[in-house]
């Protein structure tokens, strides 16, 4: 395959048309990964840029901060130097932010034979640099030796504060006048990490779990707008989070209580055929967060949300509901490192039939969904142009199933959701389980 590719490029660098020659080179630019193959560009450094060839195109290698280290002798112990990187990445939490790429020289100069090092003594954290157009074609090779690195307290921005498909059922519905608390447990797991255009990057397991735990206030029906009731609640959450590479291992995890949401003020409407309610609330940074940290249980900044839900009957009964969920999350900028992340927009939505199963005992399923879509980009310093061009989104659907006991103001629910269409994200599935009690 490396022959193949080798002479399809060199050849079309031999046209008349191409106008450039070899600049001393050949480099490999490893792109999407999975368990049994890399997508990877094979490229020969030129001179000048030129004009698309049929399948042969220019290309730049990527640009920044990387970890790189030099291996001499047998191509086949080539792995031994990508042993020496990710070691490296590992003991300094440093994590890979972009593809991986290897220069390959035949011949070296006096000056570089003199500099001849072991590979386990690499040369780290050096800024590698091409500018250069290069010719590229994709092809499958299989070693991997270095990588992009993102400073450890910039990861990558993958999603929203909202924990997506928590408001999927009954979106619009308030709880009776008084005191109610509401216990939801939130799994995500996901396997996948996906660039902009939906190509898998890297796989492995990134798991959150949070245990939410809300009190809701509701006041008596107003004369005021309307017959508003009005409503506040807190939130506050217990917190765990993992992140596993296949290729590196473990990379970061942490636990404890994290960011608190406070929606001081809701607006909650109660008609025949609709109920609704609008919101404004917060996200604290209570969770525990230092830049730099791979333990990190809270974002680091504070968020503002508006949002609103409504849940329609289409039927007299109130059996068949339609409820749609929507926040809108303006971040803060983030302690210790500058950063501001873009701000996004969640949809969740159902569709459910209630059933009666006895005098004190109803049953309430039907298909869920939601939707995530970054709306502004990410700034601050350090970041790349690639970095900031990003818009993480995402879709999930799934089954709603939920049981309650109206005599006791009981009830509980389970939502499963499998995630798909996802852009500079994870994706994965998520499980929801929930109980209410109102005192």
């Amino acid at each position: 395959m490396y022959e193949a590719a080798s002479h399809y490029v060199i050849g079309a660098l031999r046209c008349p048309r191409c106008h450039c020659h070899r600049d001393g080179q050949n480099i490999f630019i490893y792109r999407a990964a999975t368990a049994d193959q890399l997508t990877v560009d094979f490229c020969v450094d030129v001179s000048v840029p030129f004009a698309p060839m049929g399948a042969v195109v220019p290309l730049e290698t990527p640009h920044g901060v990387a970890a790189m280290t030099t291996h001499y002798g047998d191509y086949g112990r080539l792995g031994e130097a990508n042993a020496a990187i990710l070691a490296w990445c590992r003991a300094n939490d440093r994590l890979r932010a972009g593809p991986s790429w290897e220069a390959i020289f035949t011949t070296l100069s006096a000056q570089a034979r003199s500099m001849r090092r072991p590979v386990t003594r690499s040369t780290i954290a050096r800024t590698w640099s091409f500018n250069r157009p290069m010719r590229t074609t994709a092809v499958s090779l299989l070693a991997v030796l270095g990588g992009l690195l993102g400073p450890r307290h910039l990861p990558a921005q993958v999603r929203g504060v909202y924990p997506l498909g928590m408001s999927a059922v009954n979106s619009g519905v308030t709880p009776p006048s008084g005191w109610s608390y509401i216990n939801q447990f939130l799994y995500y797991s996901r396997s996948k990490s996906l660039g902009p255009s939906g190509e898998v990057l890297a796989t492995g397991q990134q798991a959150v779990l949070l245990d939410m735990n809300t009190v809701a206030w509701v006041s008596r029906q107003t004369h005021a707008l309307g017959g508003a009731y009005v409503s506040a609640t807190a939130t506050l959450p217990i917190a765990a989070n993992s992140l596993t590479s296949d290729v590196l291992g473990p990379v970061s995890g942490g636990s404890g209580f994290g960011d608190s949401f406070f929606q001081p003020l809701i607006l909650a409407w109660r008609l025949t055929r609709l109920d609704s309610r609008v919101a404004l609330g917060f996200l604290a940074p209570t969770g525990r967060y230092t830049a730099g940290r791979n333990d990190n249980v809270g974002s680091g900044y504070w968020t503002w949300v508006a949002s609103t839900g409504q849940t329609a009957y289409l039927t007299r009964n109130r059996a068949t509901a339609l409820s749609a969920f929507l926040m809108y999350e303006v971040h803060g900028t983030q302690e210790g490192t500058g950063i501001h992340p873009g701000q996004n927009l969640n949809l969740d939505y159902s569709v459910t039939q209630q059933f009666r199963l006895g005098n004190d005992l109803q049953l309430q399923v039907g298909p869920v969904g939601y939707a995530l879509w970054q709306t502004t980009a990410r700034t601050g310093p350090d970041l790349t142009p690639e970095q900031i061009a990003a818009r993480y989104r995402v879709y999930g659907l799934g089954l709603a199933c939920n049981l309650s006991l109206p005599a006791r103001q009981v009830s509980t629910g389970i939502k499963v959701v499998d995630e798909f269409g996802g852009r500079s994200t994870y994706e994965g599935v998520a499980l929801q389980i929930s109980v209410a009690i109102h005192f």
